[in-house]
């Protein structure tokens, strides 16, 4: 069973290779990245209140919390939680982890599965391609 601390129950840390730090960055300067994080969890207990999966980070400013899914725990039951974490930081990444979240501090559980990977890298001066248009008119 995953014991909860005060603030959930942690899955995981994520490994420094996939936190996204650009070698470009500068303390104070401001930075998005996304994440897929999907976890296979198989409650041995029914719950007594929902869970939320949860990428919690921290960065220069200050520890930030983002919901990724949310379910009720029922027995015997295995729940695929999934969500794309999108995740503005100022300065770098020094720490991130996922963890499932409730006010039930008794779920029983296991994860049978988790995955974290980072997306490309968001530009914030990326612009979309303008329509093209067609030959002919």
């Amino acid at each position: 069973m995953i014991q909860p601390n005060h603030k959930g129950y942690l899955l995981s840390q994520v490994p420094e290779h996939i936190v996204a730090n650009p070698n470009h960055l500068k303390p104070e300067q401001f930075y998005t990245s996304q994440y897929n994080v999907a976890a296979w969890i198989k409650f041995l207990k029914p719950g007594q209140d929902n869970f939320r999966l949860c990428l919690k980070y921290r960065d220069q400013e200050k520890e930030h919390l983002t919901e990724l899914d949310q379910g009720f725990p029922n027995a015997s039951q295995q729940v695929l939680a999934s969500g794309i974490a999108t995740v503005k930081t100022k300065g770098p990444i020094t720490n991130m982890q996922v963890l499932v979240v409730s006010a039930d501090k008794k779920l029983d559980f296991k994860v049978e599965e988790l995955f974290v990977q980072r997306k490309e890298d968001i530009k914030k001066d990326q612009k979309r391609p303008s329509p093209k248009r067609s030959a002919g008119r």
